[in-house]
């Protein structure tokens, strides 16, 4: 459609994917080259010819025009450029945006996401793909209960932003697509379908619904899946989203967690050096800045900045534990950082010692029992004020029989964990080379403190 108000369907064919359109987006410019008429079921239609080519851009009002083409040679001039910039500005008083973020989606909606996957999943009949825009959506999101071994993605960055990303189904011709995606791509889902999940509880209300996303099955206004490039517009005012959105460190508890634990295949030493990681601050490449010789750098007085290019031929310290040590803030001791495997040896040892059931269910905490995929029963002790599974990020509680793995899991959910062991009579710390409050990554230690009993 241009300013005539005249409409023309156009049905493109080529042997080759990247001579048709590269369409973004509703709303995008086209200049069709070698596109010829003809009359199909009494209305005029556009079809591609030999030779056809196209040029696309940007409908948004001061963007750039830049076009996207398979071409190796077109010709753009400057009046060019000017009908592109008078069909935007029509455009913009006449198309509504289809496009909306998290934040502003309602149900019953059809709309276009950028986005960008953090995770999928294979299921029965669908794909799961787990997306984000660096918005949080206004209403209570549907979740689907898989388990995390079967999501593709990074396990740490999927926690952390559990309460940022919304599950989206894929159906029937997208099926393909969604499954070739790479974790991190960035993606804009066309014609995507927001609506309300009824639980299918006994019990249930109004509130009880929640947010689904699906992209149906066919093509109809060009719903479907496409990666974006990423040196495009839309990707890099995505990624400026990205990086100021606000990322919780602690999310949200499983509904399942207490029935079974889904335990990452990687070992114990790769998702504390993941976790690790990111934490760590991340320094931009400074492209903007000449790379200096070590020489030059070594022979200038300081304080200064420098771009270097070097080869790393030895480091310290080795693990990332030797760079702290503990410190008694009353005495001023200090203590030398356990190793992970130190750590491990004692939580496996805790975990051999038998329940005692007489210790379950006291009038200051309430006791529940899960077991882990070895049959491994592990005691869970609640605070009786705290309500776990509306507010697991603040929630404290005392966990007896859980090995180190099974505790790094579990403070990906719990805000306050406690790992304790029972004596005969009352629920007793660890020994206190042992963390004896875990709040997400944050480990704390009790060097010189008395054996405790919790009481």
């Amino acid at each position: 459609m241009d300013q005539s108000g005249r409409k023309l369907s156009c049905t493109l064919f080529s042997d080759r994917l990247e001579a048709l359109p590269q369409i973004y987006k509703i709303g995008d410019i086209v200049r069709l080259h070698r596109i010829k008429t003809e009359r199909f079921q009494g209305e005029l239609k556009g079809v591609t010819s030999a030779g056809f080519s196209a040029l696309t851009f940007d409908g948004r009002v001061g963007g750039p025009v830049n076009p996207r083409t398979g071409s190796k040679s077109y010709h753009f001039a400057e009046e060019d450029e000017r009908k592109v910039e008078m069909l935007r500005q029509w455009a913009a008083s006449r198309c509504a945006p289809s496009e909306q973020n998290l934040s502003t989606v309602q149900p019953k909606q059809f709309f276009d996401l950028t986005c960008q996957l953090v995770a999928k999943a294979e299921l029965v009949k669908s794909v799961l793909l787990k997306v984000w825009d660096g918005t949080k959506c206004s209403h209570p999101v549907w979740k689907a209960l898989e388990e995390e071994d079967n999501l593709e993605g990074n396990a740490v960055l999927l926690s952390e932003l559990q309460n940022l990303t919304v599950d989206v189904l894929v159906y029937d011709n997208h099926i393909a697509v969604a499954k070739s995606l790479k974790p991190g791509a960035y993606l804009r889902i066309n014609n995507l379908h927001a609506k309300f999940h009824a639980s299918t509880a006994k019990k249930q209300t109004s509130n009880e619904n929640r947010l689904q996303f699906h992209l149906h099955g066919g093509t109809m206004y060009g719903r479907g899946i496409q990666i974006l490039p990423e040196d495009s517009y839309d990707v890099r005012e995505l990624k400026k989203k990205l990086e100021s959105a606000e990322v919780c460190v602690h999310p949200s508890v499983s509904d399942s967690v207490l029935l079974d634990f889904s335990i990452s295949n990687s070992t114990l030493h790769e998702q504390l050096e993941q976790c690790r990681q990111e934490s760590a601050t991340v320094l931009t490449a400074h492209h903007h800045m000449k790379i200096t010789s070590l020489n030059d750098v070594k022979n200038c007085k300081s304080p200064q900045k420098f771009r270097i290019r070097a080869k790393l031929k030895s480091y310290e310290p080795k693990s990332l534990c030797q760079s702290v040590k503990h410190c008694c803030p009353k005495c001023g001791i200090l203590q030398e950082i356990p190793d992970d495997e130190s750590v491990a040896h004692l939580f496996q040892d805790a975990s051999t010692r038998p329940l005692n059931l007489n210790l379950h269910n006291a009038f200051w905490y309430k006791t529940a029992v899960g077991c882990t995929k070895n049959k491994q029963q592990i005691a869970f002790h609640f605070l009786e004020e705290d309500d776990w599974e509306k507010d697991a990020e603040k929630t404290s509680v005392m966990v007896e029989r859980a090995s180190l793995r099974e505790i790094f899991q579990l403070s990906r959910r719990f805000g306050n964990i406690i790992p304790v062991t029972s004596s005969e009579e009352q629920l007793t710390l660890l020994d206190l080379s042992a963390p004896f409050l875990i709040q997400g990554k944050r480990w704390h230690y009790g060097y010189g403190i008395e054996h405790v009993l919790l009481s």
